[in-house]
């Protein structure tokens, strides 16, 4: 993900994989959280559908994500403790 340190919100990726589909997932997840005024507004279930989602793909082990986001360069990139524990969290 080195080479798209530098790069603009809006800029295409260098370089996609996983980790980078789920930074625009959640990315655009809480920009829509931002938009909410109030919690019954049909945007927070949908965004209470994305927090769901996101868990999911991020402790998935049947190759969900991998499936969803081919690696081209055959790395295999993991998803750190740090980001499983904020990925739990969403869902406490």
């Amino acid at each position: 993900m080195s080479e798209n340190i530098n790069q603009t919100y809006m800029t295409p990726a260098n370089y996609k994989n996983k980790v980078y589909f789920m930074w625009d997932f959640v990315g655009r997840t809480l920009r829509m959280l931002y938009q909410v005024k109030i919690p019954e507004s049909p945007l927070w279930e949908e965004m209470k559908g994305r927090a769901l989602h996101a868990n999911v793909l991020i402790n998935d082990n049947t190759g969900k994500l991998e499936t969803m986001c081919r690696d081209d360069r055959g790395q295999d990139t993991q998803f750190g403790p740090e980001v499983i524990e904020l990925a739990n969290k969403l869902m406490t």
